[in-house]
């Protein structure tokens, strides 16, 4: 994502265990969906990461941050080039579509080709690693 240069917050999987760690959140293992707390999450993150490969990996996913942490809407912009074809974005706020997700996955978290719902698109940014 684009984030804001003067943003007091760093995110890093660390500056979500501390700050946010109560925070329950969406788990997909094996498309089942799980609730647990990120810090309970992120605590097997590195666990999670060493699982053979071809094995369904848990990955935080569509966690609507917004209504958890609303000032992390603040630290980020997305590109011009998003808004400038985004339907959404012509709706009044209280008919918009609450598109604002968080997915954390270890290394070989993967998503299958899939088209978003109402054709939307993505964009991703990544936290740590490579």
């Amino acid at each position: 994502p684009a984030f804001k240069a003067d943003s007091p917050r760093k995110w890093t999987l660390d500056f979500f265990k501390n700050k946010y760690g109560s925070i329950k959140c969406p788990i997909d293992i094996s498309g089942c969906k799980q609730i647990m707390t990120m810090a309970e999450y992120l605590e097997q993150f590195e666990e999670f990461s060493k699982l053979p490969p071809g094995t369904s990996i848990p990955y935080l996913r569509t966690w609507y941050f917004s209504d958890d942490i609303p000032e992390l809407v603040d630290d980020f912009v997305p590109p011009e080039l998003f808004h400038k074809f985004d339907a959404f974005m012509r709706l009044p706020v209280d008919l918009k579509p609450p598109f604002r997700w968080l997915f954390f996955g270890p290394r070989g978290t993967e998503s299958k080709l899939h088209v978003d719902i109402w054709e939307t698109d993505a964009w991703l940014g990544m936290l740590q690693g490579t």
